[in-house]
């Protein structure tokens, strides 16, 4: 629960970043009571917050109905319910139609997070802790399509990597 605040708080800190980041505000920020890799996680992500404008933020309907039209760009989605599936498989879900399955995760703090936290269904797609907002570069190679119990169409997209980043809770 402690490590939820404290993600809750550095996804709020990032929200008033601008451009240049002084890396002295940062530090002690990133240092109130968390694991050492949670901290080197929060500084490092911090660091590079004023690459999130570069990020096209599309929602998670936008993709399940016309994914391609995002070829070749950076994308980010909020929110996903995000989980460790099996070995080199994580995948992320969403109310829509469309899934991510990616074989990598980074940074390794959140891979891990996923692995010792959000390797159960029932957990990961209830729990505020696997709520996870995903990025990465969509590449129309990685775009499938498939049915799932016999009629519904599912979207999947398998980026090589994808980089998730704690979400503030529902509420």
């Amino acid at each position: 629960m402690r490590i939820v605040v404290c993600l809750i708080g550095l996804m709020l800190t990032t929200s008033a970043l601008s451009q240049t980041v002084d890396p002295k505000k940062i530090e002690p920020t990133c240092k109130k009571n968390w694991p050492a890799e949670l901290q080197q996680w929060c500084i490092d992500w911090l660091k590079n917050a004023a690459e999130t404008k570069d990020w096209k933020i599309i929602d998670a309907e936008d993709v399940a109905v016309s994914p391609r039209k995002y070829d070749g760009q950076k994308v980010k989605l909020l929110g996903l319910q995000c989980y460790y599936a099996d070995v080199d498989d994580f995948r992320c879900v969403t109310s829509t139609p469309a899934v991510i399955f990616a074989q990598k995760v980074e940074p390794v703090p959140a891979r891990l997070w996923l692995q010792d936290n959000c390797h159960q269904i029932r957990t990961a797609l209830s729990s505020d802790k696997c709520r996870m907002s995903v990025r990465f570069v969509l590449d129309v190679e990685d775009i499938k399509e498939d049915i799932v119990s016999g009629y519904k169409k599912r979207v999947i997209l398998q980026p090589p990597m994808i980089e998730a980043i704690p979400t503030r809770p529902k509420g």
